[in-house]
């Protein structure tokens, strides 16, 4: 997993004193708290293997500390208990400022790495060296120093005048974030918008092979549509296909073609909207074919419709035009609202 960014929280170190009897009270481990985001800036969750290393340089150097520590991700927020297996010593924070490296998996180590503040000093606090600042000071369960700093131990004299406050201390650094909270409830749908001004499209394609015979009239398979009409519109039908001879006679060579929108029945009673084919003396032989194609624009009320596209063959005769289920002679019917 590819890491971008550790969000850090605050860096606690508790002291690591040298005399022994300090050193079972002070704990000689600090913690490191923070959230860890993928590039995408998402929280990442599992477990993960984590080194930290100090160094006494912001950049380069060698480690003066290593320890590796797994932790457990909760929405990318952890918790590591760094000095559990690799002691922190007092050295390693003798001397100057010692700064905190820190690497995820086989990531390489982030950057910058983070300067350690005062508090993991405290390695060295079972033995002050400088100035110490307690509320109070007891020894053997007695009071020496009270919480307004006067002596009240033995010898105790007249208290002093209480001096100035002093200055306000820097503000902490900022806690983690917490945790985002459920998302709420979705609001109403609103209104409908309007119908934009592209045109709504409906298609269809004959699927089977139809003979077109005498004067009847008969629907094309598979070119059966169901519109719906939100508000009022013009439709735009379009149909076109191309037809064969299917019989030898001569005079049986036409074929006509026509919409039909519910019970109406556009076009000529007889052709309908379009007649297509060759001449009829002599060449009604089988073989011929002729591309065809017919338009119309109805105006439509608001409402379901059933179009349908139909053909019929030359007035009187047996046999007529062909449209067979091969893509080059198939019926296409579409239909466009504006």
């Amino acid at each position: 997993m590819s890491r971008r960014r550790w969000t850090i929280g605050a860096v606690l170190l508790a002291a690591c004193a040298l005399p022994l009897g300090a050193a079972a009270q002070v704990p000689t481990t600090m913690i490191h708290q923070g959230r860890l985001l993928d590039r995408a800036g998402a929280p990442a969750g599992g477990s993960q293997s984590v080194t930290y290393r100090l160094y006494d340089v912001a950049t380069g150097g060698a480690a003066l500390w290593t320890e590796a520590v797994t932790v457990t991700l909760d929405d990318g927020y952890f918790s590591a208990q760094l000095g559990t297996t690799t002691p922190l010593t007092p050295a390693v924070f003798a001397g100057r400022t010692r700064y905190l490296g820190v690497t995820v998996g086989t990531d390489a180590e982030m950057t910058p790495r983070e300067p350690i503040g005062s508090v993991p000093f405290a390695l060295v606090a079972g033995n002050a060296v400088g100035d110490i600042t307690p509320t109070s000071i007891t020894i053997n369960g007695t009071t020496v120093v009270d919480a307004m700093g006067r002596w009240t131990g033995p010898g105790a004299g007249v208290a002093g005048p209480m001096g100035p406050a002093g200055p306000a201390g820097p503000a902490g650094p900022a806690g983690p974030a917490g945790p985002a909270g459920p998302a709420g409830p979705a609001g109403p749908a609103g209104p409908a918008g309007p119908r934009g001004s592209g045109a709504t499209l409906f298609h269809s394609m004959q699927s089977t092979s139809v003979v077109a015979r005498g004067a009847a009239w008969v629907d094309v398979p598979g070119t059966t549509l169901m519109i719906n009409v939100p508000e009022a519109s013009t439709a735009d039908l379009h149909a076109y296909g191309s037809v064969t001879g299917s019989g030898g006679s001569a005079a049986n060579t036409h074929c006509g073609f026509r919409f039909v929108i519910g019970a109406i029945q556009y076009g000529s009673p007889s052709w309908g909207d379009v007649i297509t084919g060759v001449a009829r003396s002599g060449t009604g032989t089988s073989g011929w074919w002729q591309p065809w194609s017919m338009r119309r624009q109805v105006l439509l009320a608001p409402g379901a419709y059933t179009v349908s596209l139909q053909v019929t063959g030359w007035d009187g005769s047996d046999v007529g035009c062909l449209l067979d289920g091969e893509d080059y002679s198939r019926a296409r019917l579409a239909v466009a609202l504006h």
